[in-house]
């Protein structure tokens, strides 16, 4: 039995790449391009701290309607992976990780960003862990993140 069909054209076969969803633009022209609006990404407001010997930050929430895209590392860091906490409801977190179960992290620079992060769809807070969950690594001083939305 094949998959399910998620978007389908009205009279015909699902919409794909080799058969886009037909568009009908301003003054009834078809084919005429839509242009496509997406939220512009930014750090403002959205920084968390990992504190001088602890392992893990406190929440940050995703704004509505956006999701994280990256980090920003600070200029220092103690040496470890770093690695995420994610919530959907914004009370229960669970680590994130790969398709295979595989707890997701990355080897931080300092001041550097990194992208791209799995999609992370329907995440309303997160928390940023030094090392892994079974063997975090406290830093020696704040560590202070940015993390980029949009």
């Amino acid at each position: 039995m094949p998959g399910p069909t998620w978007l389908q054209s009205e009279n015909g076969p699902a919409i794909s790449a080799t058969n886009p969803l037909p568009v009908q633009g301003a003054g009834g022209a078809a084919g005429t391009a839509v242009p496509v609006v997406e939220q512009a990404p930014t750090t403002t407001g959205n920084s968390v701290t990992i504190s001088n010997g602890g392992s893990l930050s406190g929440a940050l929430a995703v704004p509505s309607g956006s999701v994280v895209r990256g980090i920003v590392t600070p200029a220092a860091w103690t040496t470890a992976a770093l690695s995420f906490d994610v919530s959907q409801d914004g009370s229960t977190f669970e680590s994130l990780r790969t398709a295979d179960g595989t707890e997701f992290a990355i080897s931080p620079l300092p001041t550097t960003a990194f992208v791209p992060f799995p999609t992370m769809l329907g995440v309303v807070k997160i928390k940023l862990r030094s090392g892994l969950v079974g063997a975090t690594v406290n830093q020696g001083a704040d560590r202070i993140f940015s993390v980029v939305t949009g």
